[in-house]
């Protein structure tokens, strides 16, 4: 039985990048896809990492800024990424998820507990760790 996958592609402003639409793609019993279905419609949304220090003493002027950053990558329709950490990452996160933009962490913990016990870094804002 053939299975149909939803998906949105994401909106920018960049006029090289496909206007966003939603599309399907079925995958048939063996899971390739099948052959009604254009590939090149699917295109990845553009994803912007902020990256920096996680600690030390972060100025009101460099996390307004980085707010503001972060804050403008969402409202490109881009994906924010982050290290998952505390500091000048996260107030990246924090304009992204103000502006309503999907963000997702990369952690060096093996897993929740490590990443919240042994890096002390932050759960909340993110879409994905």
């Amino acid at each position: 039985m053939a299975k149909c996958l939803w998906f949105r592609t994401c909106s920018s402003s960049n006029p090289y990048l496909p206007q966003p639409r939603t599309v399907a793609v079925n995958w048939g019993a063996e899971g390739v896809m099948d052959r009604n279905c254009s590939p090149e419609l699917l295109f990845p949304c553009m994803t912007v990492g902020v990256m920096g220090s996680a600690g030390g003493h972060l100025s009101p002027e460099v996390c307004q800024r980085v707010r503001r950053l972060g804050s403008v990558i969402a409202r490109k329709g881009y994906v924010l990424i982050t290290g998952a950490c505390p500091g000048l990452p996260h107030e990246a996160v924090r304009g992204a998820k103000e502006a309503g933009g999907t963000v997702v962490g990369v952690s060096p913990a093996l897993n929740f507990e490590e990443h919240v016990l042994k890096y002390h870094s932050p759960t909340r804002g993110y879409d994905a760790i």
